[in-house]
């Protein structure tokens, strides 16, 4: 059916059933129908994400009814769309391992065993933007060797995170800062209180993902990276409540980078990213493949 507001594009609905079928026929019955609508919702963010070519502004891809994909897309895109709800049905079976491994190293460590490797911007970027490559699984696999050697370069481990297909896999790696961001006061007669009321604030390393099976055999990862540094210690100002009462507050800042990348990954490749940070550069390793 044409879409009344743009000649170019059809409104179509794709039949998504026989794939969540097959994905939730393992399930006991009382927990398929979540397990559907979780499935197509996933389905239908991921090809938002990874159609060619890209969606334009009043078109979508959403799921409807916990069976059908609905696109509002020229008939490149909607082609583009069925064949990857195929690919879904003609693979067995799958979850996908996403893995982040984090180094951080010095200005000429960097130079020396990652620039080379790092694909060069084709416009200029900010000074903290990170930089992207896609490796193969042979270089991906070198270069974690190569940097594990260094005493000087530190690894950062992280959880591998397996997602069924189409899932959103999530890793967090650091820790919650607690803070003293406020006080309760309470005057009750001639008596002063003043309970503290705390906060917490991430320092450290998030990771979300959409994962699955492009048509073409690759994975995709629709991935938002986030990195967050936290000021220590946490500054503090005194402050006075009522007549003469000083308290203490804390007023924590974090710099933050934030990484947003439709990736394409081949069997056995990885993503390599890097940000400078400081004086020194942060680099994350990233690879995701399909289990049975």
């Amino acid at each position: 059916m044409p879409d009344p507001h743009d000649n170019r594009r059809v409104v179509q609905l794709h039949d998504a059933s026989a794939w969540l079928d097959v994905l939730t026929e393992r399930l006991q019955p009382g927990k398929r129908d979540a397990a559907k609508t979780e499935a197509l919702a996933g389905f239908a963010a991921f090809a938002r994400s990874f159609v060619e070519p890209p969606l334009e502004s009043g078109a979508d891809v959403v799921a409807m009814a916990q069976r059908y994909v609905a696109a509002i897309a020229e008939p490149q895109q909607q082609a583009w769309v069925e064949r990857l709800l195929a690919k879904q049905l003609n693979s067995q079976l799958y979850d996908v391992e996403l893995r982040v491994h984090q180094f951080t190293m010095n200005k000429t460590r960097f130079n020396t065993l990652v620039a080379p490797l790092l694909a060069k911007p084709t416009v200029p970027a900010a000074a903290t933007a990170p930089a992207h490559s896609i490796l193969l699984g042979r270089q991906a696999k070198q270069l974690a060797q190569t940097l594990g050697k260094h005493a000087d370069i530190k690894l950062e481990k992280t959880p591998s995170v397996q997602v069924s297909a189409m899932g959103l896999a999530k890793i967090k790696v650091g820790s919650e800062l607690s803070y003293v961001k406020d006080f309760d006061v309470q005057i009750r007669n001639a008596d002063f209180s003043a309970t503290p009321i705390y906060a917490s604030i991430f320092d450290g390393l998030r990771v979300q993902a959409s994962c699955g099976l492009l048509a073409d055999g690759r994975v995709g990862v629709g991935l938002h990276l986030a990195f967050y540094e936290v000021a220590q210690p946490i500054p503090e100002f005194v402050t006075t409540l009522g007549v003469d009462h000083k308290v203490t507050i804390q007023l924590p800042h974090s710099k933050v980078v934030q990484w947003r990348r439709n990736l394409k990954l081949p069997k056995g490749g990885a993503a390599l990213c890097s940000l400078a940070w400081g004086d020194e550069h942060i680099v994350f390793l990233l690879s995701a493949g399909t289990v049975p």
